[in-house]
């Protein structure tokens, strides 16, 4: 297993996301720092400054769907691990982001707690 610390940008619109997951990631032994943007035009500035190793992407962002940056960063930055995450979780949504090459998939309501333990994998 790598034990170098990753950085993860958290692109999400809700305060309250940001804040659960942000305390659910202080104190992964493997995760350096997070870093949020709530726009994907704030992401996409982060993402040429700081290269994180995995992006965390809401599908629901104010100013565009996150599946548009996931398609972006699968084509400029193939290394960079994105796992998309929504409250409308459904199958369409599912298979879409799978076809767009999202790392994994997380349901909000359901899932939201298995996010830390898929950043340590």
């Amino acid at each position: 297993m790598n034990k170098e610390k990753k950085v993860v940008l958290l692109v999400d619109d809700s305060l309250v996301v940001l804040e659960r997951m942000i305390s659910m990631l202080e104190g992964a032994e493997n995760i350096e720092f997070v870093v949020h943007a709530g726009t994907c035009k704030e992401a996409l500035a982060i993402l040429d400054d700081l290269r994180p190793d995995y992006i965390l992407l809401d599908i629901h962002l104010p100013d565009d769907n996150g599946m548009n940056l996931l398609k972006f960063v699968r084509e400029k930055y193939k290394q960079m691990l994105v796992f998309m995450m929504t409250n409308q979780a459904t199958p369409q949504y599912r298979e879409a982001c799978r076809m767009l090459g999202a790392s994994r998939f997380f349901d909000k309501s359901l899932d939201f707690d298995l996010i830390p333990a898929a950043l340590s994998a």
